[in-house]
Parts: C-alpha cells; structure tokens; sequence
C-alpha cells in the first residue's frame, strides 16, 4: 500500500517537489492516463477472452498502481516543503 511506503529520501522530495510548469511530469501522466485507457478498453472490449482479458486488466492495474504512487510521492515532497497543489495554482 502507497500508504505504508517508508519515507522518501531527500533526493526524491527535491525531485518531486517542483514549482511552476513541469512538462516532463504533466507527459509522464498523460502517458501512463493513456496506457491506463487503452488496456482498460482492451479487457472489455467484447473480442477480448479468457487470459487475454485477465492479462489486460492486470497491466492497466499494474499501471493505476504506478500512477498513485508517483502522485503520492509528489503529495509527500510538496507537503515536505509545506506547499500543496493549490499553493502552486494560486
């Protein structure tokens, strides 16, 4: 569980706690969104059977998971330096 993760290290709380625009970050999202999308609509989609579809279902899990975890280590970093999504949208 993401929340029972050990601390992040200072490396990681500088890496994730940036200000302003950050492409990289918003890409590596829609990104893993898309990946998300596409094996979702593969595991139900009609055509899809037996371990194909489990196998799809898995991967777009597997790939959920990633995505909570890298968005719980941008949380931890920001809150790290007493800033939240909304200080950065102001």
């Amino acid at each position: 569980s993401i929340k029972s993760m050990d601390s992040m290290t200072e490396e990681q709380a500088l890496a994730f706690s940036f200000t302003g625009e950050n492409k990289l970050w918003d890409n590596i999202l829609a990104v893993v969104d898309s990946y998300i999308e596409r094996e979702v609509m593969y595991a139900i989609d009609k055509n899809t059977i037996g371990e194909a579809r489990v196998h799809a279902a898995g991967r777009a899990d597997g790939a959920n998971g990633l995505k909570e975890t890298l968005l719980w280590f941008r949380e931890e970093a920001l809150k790290k330096r007493g800033l939240t999504d909304k200080d950065l949208t102001a």
